[in-house]
């Protein structure tokens, strides 16, 4: 058994199958016939020595070893994209390409600040930034999509598979608009939180998951939820309506500075498990991800 010959090609190819599980639409897609597609596949499974599809009657299942090969061939194939992305960032004149992901709670107080130190001395750097739930960004981390992420390590995962380093533990704020009846109340009591509506994050995220065991733990009466992942149809909604919103503690800071909402002080507070950088363990970075890492690392040092 041996993937030493197993090509770009033939992993594109076994990951379409796999998405796609016909045989003819695929070799459509590659541009070859049906019958020659079915010969690559005989072959590539000669040469792993494996069954890695089963033909059924809706079209072809992947078989564990398959899904084995797969998982191996999605880091194959984001490693080669990263490598043609920045070549292609070299050759116009631009720096490496750094590609990473936060969750919102550090985007505002420690990826902006961070990244601002980062383009003071490495201003030709060419960095994405993601922001998402913990468990999307722990999936992209392990599929080489990211470099590393700013999040939680969910119980979903093995935390043996990466390296962290703790950055920070902020509780959630309480948020409305300007002309909210709860705007100007320099603090608020829990019972008088009954009744009004709330917009938050959709149903299975950590924020989500800790403002309803809240609510509950205190008996809290809400009036209609909306739920949505947009950050800014949240602003947009608790600013236009008598809504309550909740967010992490620098992003309802950051909006009440610059007068868009209002930031009510409540209590208890509302706790979140720590977050911090979470890397791929044993993975090498390449040296433009290595320093923005290292920037990161350094605030978690002072943050310790």
């Amino acid at each position: 058994m041996s993937l030493d010959n197993l090509k770009v090609r033939h992993m594109k190819m076994l990951l379409a199958l796999s998405e796609h599980g016909k045989l003819g639409m695929v070799a459509e897609l590659f541009g070859v016939s049906q019958p020659a597609f079915s010969r690559t596949l005989s072959d590539l499974e000669n040469m792993v020595g494996q069954k890695l599809f089963e033909r059924h009657r809706r079209g072809m299942v992947i078989t564990p070893q398959g899904e084995i090969v797969i998982r191996h061939a999605k880091i194959v194939l984001a490693d080669t994209r990263r490598a043609e992305f920045e070549m292609r960032s070299v050759a116009a004149g631009h720096g490496g390409v750094v590609t990473f992901g936060s969750i919102m709670t550090a985007a505002a107080e420690i990826v902006a600040p961070t990244l601002r130190r980062v383009f003071a001395t490495h201003p030709r750097l060419d960095i994405k930034a993601d922001v998402a739930s913990s468990a999307e960004l722990l999936e992209s981390v392990l599929s080489r999509r990211l470099d590393f992420a700013i999040c939680r390590i969910t119980d979903d995962f093995n935390p043996g598979m990466f390296d962290y380093h703790y950055l920070g533990h902020d509780p959630l704020k309480l948020v409305v608009g300007r002309g909210h009846p709860l705007a100007e109340r320099t603090y608020v009591p829990i019972e008088d939180l009954a009744g009004y509506d709330w917009v938050l994050e959709p149903e299975g995220s950590y924020l989500r998951r800790a403002i309803d065991e809240f609510a509950t733990l205190h008996n809290i009466p809400r009036g209609n939820i909306i739920s949505t992942p947009s950050l800014l149809l949240m602003i947009a909604l608790v600013m236009g309506s008598g809504m309550i919103g909740i967010f992490a503690r620098p992003v309802a800071d950051l909006l009440d500075r610059h007068g868009m909402l209002r930031a009510v002080p409540t209590g208890p507070d509302i706790t979140l498990p720590e977050f911090g950088i979470v890397k791929l363990k044993d993975r090498a970075l390449s040296p433009s991800a290595a320093i923005v890492f290292y920037h990161f690392t350094n605030q978690a040092t002072q943050a310790d």
